[in-house]
């Protein structure tokens, strides 16, 4: 009787799900139907398809031309910006069955309700890992604050693969938390999607997982790593070294380099010196993973996520959804705290931290000085969050109320 009422409840979930889907598709649909954009995806869209009909390489000239005329011709010109397939080559294997639908609002509909239930997805994900009470209200919570954030909103509505990136990289931690290291290692390839924002994060968490004696993370890793670039490799002999060239020339903006040059020697001076401080900062957290991975491991991937700007990474408006991560730990830790009286009040301060990423978002976009829209998203905005995160930093070390399942432990 119970394993019957156990299989309703599956199924009620699985077609609570497909209607979901259904509807965000129609709304989507409805959506691109009267607007323009998605440019992010349209590039990658249209390149993966002429690679798979005539053969054109994704990185070459002729595509990048092609795809600037199919934009021109099928959404509003851009302008002056250059839109080209800037993925490592293994993701036209995510890509090519968006590329195989011939209609690109249709195709947009059904990326943009793919990204948001990977999204939803990610929420769920990161609140498993702690115990609070109301928990349903609080994923409902953190769902619409961080779907509605101004990095969310665009990088839904442009297409950008970070969104993407992240789910694969927060359900490979996940996997990881439940002892499915096979799985975890797999997935965590997929996250490079867009390797020049997650390589530190895949990095660090491969060293940790060697650490800590989770070879089939570290193996599964490496062996999916290796057919991806064997598969990739038979496509187009060259492709890494184009895919190199497109990722130093299509870099985006180093938020804090942005008023002097590099040729300026104090400058330099001063972006080895930053990147030096917070590269020992990251060794010192993870070396304390070492000895307490079970509680630090996921705050300390919300910690890399918030320190990538200021790393020398190139930054766009989509790629602060890396600091949500860090935003949705902070406030599971702090209900975790009040985990006897979660109210409207205790929610407050979460609340207001999320009130602040739409103003700092806002600003950006509000038509102030381009150096100083540049230094509050990508320099106050990571501070605040920093302050924040240190702030509860203190219960991540010795609280027993974070709780992430065992399995983060080295299995016997």
């Amino acid at each position: 009787m119970i394993k019957l009422i156990t299989t309703k409840r599956l199924y009620l979930l699985l077609a609570f799900i497909l209607l979901l889907m259904v509807a965000l598709f129609f709304g989507n649909f409805a959506f691109v139907k009267a607007n323009s954009g998605g440019y992010d995806f349209f590039a990658h869209w249209y390149a993966t398809r002429i690679y798979i009909k005539d053969g054109v390489n994704p990185y070459s000239e002729i595509s990048i031309a092609r795809t600037a005329e199919a934009i021109n011709q099928a959404l509003e010109p851009a302008d002056n910006e250059e839109f080209r397939f800037t993925a490592p080559l293994f993701a036209i294997i995510p890509l090519t069955p968006f590329s195989l639908v011939g209609e690109f609002k249709v195709a947009r509909a059904l990326w943009m309700t793919f990204q948001e239930v990977a999204w939803i997805a990610m929420v769920w994900l990161l609140s498993g890992q702690l115990k609070i009470k109301k928990k349903t209200s609080v994923i409902l919570v953190l769902i619409i604050l961080c779907g509605f954030s101004l990095p969310s909103i665009s990088a839904i509505l442009n297409g950008s693969q970070t969104l993407t990136a992240l789910f694969f990289f927060v359900l490979a931690v996940s996997l990881i938390t439940r002892q499915s290291d096979e799985a975890a290692g797999l997935l965590l390839n997929y996250s490079l999607i867009k390797a020049e924002l997650f390589y530190p994060g895949v990095l660090l968490l491969l060293i940790w997982a060697a650490i800590r004696g989770r070879k089939r993370i570290v193996g599964w890793f490496f062996g999916t790593f290796i057919l991806l670039m064997g598969f990739s490799i038979l496509l187009i002999p060259d492709w890494s070294i184009s895919y190199l060239r497109v990722i130093i020339s299509h870099f985006g903006i180093n938020p804090l380099e942005p008023l002097p040059s590099l040729d300026n020697p104090l400058t330099l001076r001063l972006t080895l010196l930053k990147n030096l401080v917070i590269t020992i900062l990251l060794i010192l957290e993870w070396i304390v993973v070492r000895f307490q991975g079970k509680k630090k491991i996921i705050w300390n991937i919300g910690l890399l996520f918030t320190l990538l700007p200021w790393f020398g990474v190139g930054m766009h408006i989509e790629h602060t959804t890396l600091y949500l991560p860090a935003m949705i730990i902070i406030t599971l830790l702090f209900l975790s705290t009040w985990n006897e009286r979660i109210s409207f009040s205790i929610l407050l301060l979460p609340i207001f931290l999320f009130i602040l990423s739409w103003i700092f978002s806002g600003l950006f976009f509000s038509g102030i000085s381009i150096v100083l829209s540049r230094i509050i998203l990508y320099v106050v905005q990571p501070l605040t969050i920093l302050v924040f995160y240190y702030w509860v930093r203190w219960w991540v070390l010795r609280s027993e109320k974070f709780s992430i399942p065992s399995g983060i432990e080295n299995p016997s």
